[in-house]
């Protein structure tokens, strides 16, 4: 999948969903718990974290539901789909961002951290 329209469709509709609705609360947790810090701009906003973990756990179950028995986000390989939701988790873990929650979407994601590819180019 991903060499047919209906292929790129699917990989473009995930892209989007992660532009739309995970990137944002994993931004804003980026933000509140580790950007302030990092330039002096006050505590974190506890009332934005809450929202963000809202939304964030909202969004998780979708695809941690998608993934459930898939190796990948789209079709049998690694698409540009896996890689857009994976670098939006890039500081889940710094941020708190409760992955187990959800087992499919940790699965998931440490196999995408497991390739020498992701471990090459991540920020250190």
């Amino acid at each position: 999948m991903g060499h047919d329209e209906t292929g790129r469709a699917e990989i473009t509709r995930w892209q989007f969903w992660d532009a739309s609705h995970f990137s944002p609360p994993l931004g804003t947790l980026v933000f509140e718990k580790i950007i302030k810090a990092m330039t002096g701009m006050g505590p974190p906003d506890p009332r934005k974290i809450d929202d963000a973990l809202t939304s964030f756990r909202r969004y998780g179950a979708v695809l941690d539901e998608h993934l459930d028995g898939r190796r990948y986000v789209v079709g049998d390989a690694l698409t540009i789909a896996d890689l857009t939701i994976a670098s939006s988790l890039m500081y889940a873990q710094q941020t708190d961002a409760p992955l187990g929650d959800f087992p499919h979407i940790q699965s998931w994601f440490s196999a995408i951290t497991d390739m020498d590819a992701w471990k090459q180019t991540i920020p250190q």
